[in-house]
């Protein structure tokens, strides 16, 4: 009864109570009251958020990270590291499970698992190590010209988003994730001259640096950290000649991601994005991303909150 308990006063804590924004309507847990390590989809798993009708990669890493803060014995709530491995494509519509397990507890850190299933059949595997990211000292390397800084943020060189282009139209019906994302790019920009344009070539560079929110305006948090570094086009596709209308899917195989700070909160929900996709062979390739909050000067400006690398598939129809 106690466990039982506290899985609900965890489930509780994982996301606004009564919030209407889609991204934690969607994600949302109960728990199950004869084995606490097991949750379930309050709803059946949404066709909102996919791509050529698999759910977005980023949404289930957001619903692992919720089921593995959940864990009766998990003491921390920030994801550190995570790292999810894709078994097998999602269903829309189906219901959802989420088993998780406790590796490791420590003074620091935590490390747990989780295990997303539908229909009998495990669809992503994830590892996250958790801690307190407030509590967190020890030298840093600030600004762009130390050589273990984070580098130049996206807004030192990224127009502000009213004088952007968007960056990620719907070429195709069945991108139902680009209605709930919106991403901005600069006008003058190779991304702007093809994959926004829908005019891709092998001449253009497979990167972007843009303006990136929900778009109801829900804010940044670091569950989204996970859904950000994923829910935009893959940068590969700005160099693929025809683009999107070329390739028929690029499944992820594996994707990690580092949290390194607690996003500001931006009135207007606004994140930073820059993504590369590089070491294409085989039909193989990576993406880098990062993920900077918009935190104004007198915060400390903006700030890089996370970092991922996933390595994906191409295929083509």
């Amino acid at each position: 009864m106690l466990a039982a308990q506290r899985l609900r006063a965890a489930l509780c804590r994982g996301a606004p109570r009564f919030s209407t924004y889609e991204f934690d309507t969607h994600t949302a847990l109960r728990p199950n009251s004869t084995d606490p390590t097991m949750l379930r989809l309050r709803a059946p798993l949404s066709a909102g958020w996919s791509v050529s009708g698999s759910p977005n990669g980023g949404l289930l890493q957001a619903i692992a990270i919720s089921a593995m803060r959940a864990h009766p014995g998990q003491p921390f709530r920030d994801p550190l590291t995570l790292t999810a491995h894709f078994l097998a494509p999602a269903v829309e519509g189906a219901g959802l499970e989420a088993r998780a397990a406790l590796l490791k507890r420590g003074r620091g850190s935590a490390t747990a698992t989780a295990t997303l299933s539908q229909q009998g059949r495990a669809r992503v595997h994830a590892t996250a190590t958790f801690g307190d990211l407030g509590a967190q000292a020890g030298p840093s390397a600030d600004g762009p010209a130390s050589s273990c800084g984070a580098g130049a943020p996206p807004q030192a060189t990224l127009p502000p988003p009213s004088a952007c282009v968007r960056g990620n139209p719907l070429h195709r019906a069945d991108l139902t994730v680009g209605e709930r994302a919106e991403l901005l790019v600069a006008p003058d920009t190779d991304w702007a001259r093809g994959y926004a344009r829908g005019e891709c070539s092998a001449a253009l560079a497979p990167a972007f640096e843009g303006w990136l929110r929900l778009s109801d305006g829900r804010l940044p948090c670091l569950r989204g950290l996970a859904l950000y570094g994923d829910v935009t086009p893959p940068p590969l596709l700005n160099a693929i000649d025809g683009g999107i209308a070329a390739v028929r899917w690029l499944p992820t195989l594996e994707m990690t991601t580092h949290f390194r700070a607690r996003p500001h909160k931006d009135d207007d929900g606004w994140v930073a994005v820059r993504a590369r996709s590089v070491a294409l062979r085989d039909g193989v390739f990576s993406t880098e991303a990062e993920v900077w909050d918009n935190a104004p000067e007198e915060a400390g400006g903006p700030k890089l909150c996370a970092t991922s690398r996933q390595l994906a598939m191409v295929r083509l129809y």
